[in-house]
């Protein structure tokens, strides 16, 4: 499933609905989060007498009618894609969805499953069918405005002694490439041949190209589900035998998913359990996590029940039992498919399932700090039952902002969007609160920068071309455009690289980027974005006559002047630019001592610059606006347990202070970080997270102070590879614990994640995995429009 998708626009209601007068069922959670209490009775199964009347007022949104299964997932802008009963809508808010358009011209589509490409296009797989005539699988997908016709991938026909080809599923990746799934079943006598197929995938190219079906040696019941991660690729949960789950992958479209390549979800070691039958979900969400959930006995007879866990693929992930639905008994477990969703702004897992004795919807969750709530709470608790189908009950998305969205049908055939927010402990939003990655295409060595009136520019290199992409506050991202390139150096295999655009007070663009890596580079170009339109580049620094290397420029600017400094070969090169508006060109260029030099515009005037000057440790030097060196240079980094290594990230707040932050030895490589204010009374260092070992140049923090006041220190674990982030609270004078916001970062010298302030508070991630751009909201306040009091 897609799971959410950008920090933007839509409101949640935080709360689990109850259909008197339109009220809320409240929800008390203690302040550990552990212990859950609903101050409305559980209702018990209807008899047929005591339904409600015909038309009780709803608790969600009612967005339809008729059907047996249904589905819903959110696209990386929020829109949310439904489909219930053969029919399909689409909007930006459950109460805003678009009219009713039938997928296909088959009669029953049953098992319905979906997912959202990154252009927002829907992919669905179904079944023709359910139990003994659910024996053929189809796909479908809208395209150009309409859906394409039903194609058959699975029948039951081509698998010999299969009776079934169900339980399908779809994951798709950014450029449109599909990975179904689905269940075929042994039949009794071939229970325990595992290396006898019980489930099947398949590929298909974005130009209907299908592979040939692909197993996995597995348990006899095993109903896989897909999933795809930005960043990390495709992901398979499959059943191996008895209570073991696996999570196998990730792998890339085409290939193949192996045994090895797999961790376990954790249910095997529910040992006081009894066993499980066909029914697992799973979401690969943010900072590399998983959330799994699947059905279980409680003892061989029953009652029957919910697992889940949550954790990352780089270990075996630990499950906690939900506990039982009472009145469930064996053979009841095949009912219950629970469906999962990660809410990234605030770090709670969902989980929703049918209760097989009442048919009624439930959720549980997991809280970011208290852990899974044992018990299940009704989501249309006033409605009359089934609130589902066999192997098909509610399903669940994220949707922008705290909470999540479950679709749900009632005994009338009345399909509801229900929001479900997070409880109290969890409302408001967390220094480290999500939002979605967002895959931006090919591309490398990104650069963010804000605009004043909260537009976000990114801009990156691919294939010759330097390109442009900006949003307006709340929107999406648009098409990327073309920066001009530098004359003379038009090529498809030029490699840009190395961009660093800032935004001054005025909202105009500033950029400067390099060509060549690391002894191929020698200028620097400099250029702006002004009513929507790029100054052609001129040369900033130029080493050409010196065979000096010139890399990783750094850019300062008020509007009327630009600093620009550079590495260049054993220091660094500094440049002053004027006439920004009319005619770029460069006045002034200084050389430094100091490697990967950052120019800091003071408020009073003067220029600041921070570098590394060797072993002597990190310092910064002071300059007129007019690049005359003034004063002694100032040592940063006293007091670290061994020398200091390359990195440094710099910033200048609003009082002249200066933030820097690099990396030590302890002996193993850690973050540190220091004030000029601290430097100047003689105090050392703050040591801060480790940042991994052996990290050279290819661990290089960026530093961003928010609206707020909070600092952020992004860095590459090395040399694993996770994008990491973390906070120095300055009022106890620590690093809080680092969190893993990118699955993976391209390794590159001196270029990891760039952060841009957002307006109304946290931060904006940009980084490059694999050749392709990523984009994440961290922290971002819910009111982009002002920051927090």
């Amino acid at each position: 499933m897609s799971a959410l998708r950008s920090l933007a626009t839509l409101a949640v209601a935080l709360a689990v609905p109850d259909a008197r007068a339109g009220q809320p069922l409240p929800l008390d959670v203690a302040e550990d989060g552990r212990h859950l209490v609903q101050r409305a009775p559980e209702p018990g199964p209807p008899a047929a007498s005591e339904r409600p009347p015909a038309s009780p007022a709803p608790a969600g949104v009612a967005i339809g009618e008729g059907g047996a299964d249904g589905f819903v997932t959110t696209a990386d802008d929020g829109t949310l894609h439904v489909i219930y009963g053969g029919k399909y809508r689409s909007g930006p808010g459950p109460d805003r969805l678009g009219p009713e358009e039938k997928i296909t011209d088959i009669d029953s589509v049953n098992g319905v499953r979906m997912d959202v490409d990154s252009a927002g296009q829907p992919h669905v797989v179904f079944t023709a069918g359910t139990t003994s005539k659910a024996t053929r699988s189809y796909y479908t997908t809208r395209a150009g405005g309409r859906w394409l016709p039903a194609e058959k991938f699975a029948d039951a026909a081509d698998f010999p002694e299969r009776e079934r080809a169900y339980v399908a599923d779809i994951a798709v990746d950014a450029r449109g490439h599909a990975l179904v799934c689905f269940w075929v079943g042994r039949p009794n006598a071939l229970r325990k041949e595992r290396h006898n197929p019980s489930f099947y995938y398949r590929w298909r190219t974005p130009e209907g190209a299908w592979s040939e079906p692909r197993s996995l040696a597995a348990h006899w019941s095993s109903a896989p589900k897909v999933e795809f991660a930005p960043g990390r690729g495709f992901f398979l949960l499959w059943q191996a035998q008895g209570r073991e789950w696996r999570i196998a992958g990730p792998v890339s479209a085409g290939d193949a998913f192996s045994a090895d390549q797999s961790v376990s979800a954790g249910s095997d070691r529910l040992t006081s359990l009894s066993t499980q039958n066909e029914g697992a979900d799973f979401n690969a969400e943010t900072d590399g996590l998983f959330v799994v959930a699947g059905n279980v006995r409680e003892k061989f007879e029953g009652p029957v029940g919910v697992w889940a866990a949550i954790g990352r693929a780089d270990a075996p992930l630990a499950a906690t039992f939900l506990g039982g639905f009472a009145g469930t008994k064996r053979g009841q477990e095949s009912g219950v498919h629970p469906v999962t969703a990660f809410d990234v702004a605030t770090g709670t897992a969902y989980v929703v399932a049918l209760n097989p004795a009442d048919r009624r919807a439930y959720v549980a969750w997991h809280l970011r700090q208290g852990g899974w709530q044992r018990g299940y709470v009704p989501l249309l608790p006033r409605n009359p039952a089934p609130q589902g189908t066999l192997r098909q009950g509610p399903s669940v998305a994220d949707v922008p902002g705290p909470g999540v969205v479950a679709l749900v049908r009632d005994g009338e055939e009345r399909w509801y969007l229900q929001k479900i927010g997070a409880p109290a402990a969890v409302k408001s939003a967390e220094w480290n609160a999500w939002g979605k990655i967002e895959d931006l295409g090919p591309g490398i060595t990104p650069g963010v920068a804000v605009s004043p009136d909260g537009t976000t520019h990114v801009v990156y290199m691919d294939g010759g071309e330097i390109l442009h992409r900006q949003r307006a506050p709340g929107g999406r991202f648009g098409a990327a455009g073309r920066i001009p390139l530098p004359a003379g150096e038009v090529s498809a295999d030029a490699e840009f690289n190395s961009p660093h655009p800032v935004c001054d007070a005025a909202g105009t663009l500033h950029l400067v980027f390099t060509r060549g890596f690391t002894g191929a580079a020698r200028k620097v170009w400099y250029t702006n974005y002004r009513g929507d339109s790029w100054r052609v580049p001129v040369v900033a620094i130029d080493h050409s006559e010196t065979g000096r290397r010139t890399n990783y420029p750094r850019l300062a600017t008020d509007g009327t002047l630009a600093f620009i400094g550079a590495f260049a070969g054993g220091g660094s090169t500094v440049a002053r630019l004027v006439d920004l508006a009319t005619n770029p060109r460069v006045e002034r260029t200084v050389d430094t001592a100091l490697w990967v030099a950052h120019p800091l515009l003071h408020p009073g005037g003067a220029l600041l610059v921070v570098g590394r000057r060797g072993a002597a440790g990190h310092y910064c030097e002071s300059y007129s606006a007019g690049l005359v060196a003034r004063g002694t240079p100032v040592r940063l980094s006293g007091g670290t347990p061994t020398k200091t290594f390359e990195p440094t990230a710099a910033i200048i707040d609003d009082s002249g202070v200066i933030h820097a932050a690099g990396a030590t030895g302890s002996p193993v490589n850690v973050l540190w970080y220091t004030t000029s204010a601290r430097a100047a009374a003689g105090e050392d260092v703050i040591l801060g997270p480790e940042l991994g070992t052996g990290i050279k140049e290819y661990t290089y923090p960026t530093l961003v102070r928010d609206v707020r006041g909070r600092l952020y220190v992004s860095y590459r674990r090395h040399p694993s590879g996770e994008g990491m982030l973390t906070l120095f609270d300055e009022e106890s004078g620590r690093f809080a614990a680092p969190v893993t916001f990118a699955p993976a970062i391209q390794r590159r010298l001196r270029w990891n994640a760039p952060l841009g302030a957002a307006p109304g508070g946290g931060v904006y991630a940009v980084w490059e995995s694999e050749g392709r751009i990523f984009f994440r909201a961290i922290g971002e306040s819910a009111d982009a429009s002002k920051p927090e009091e």
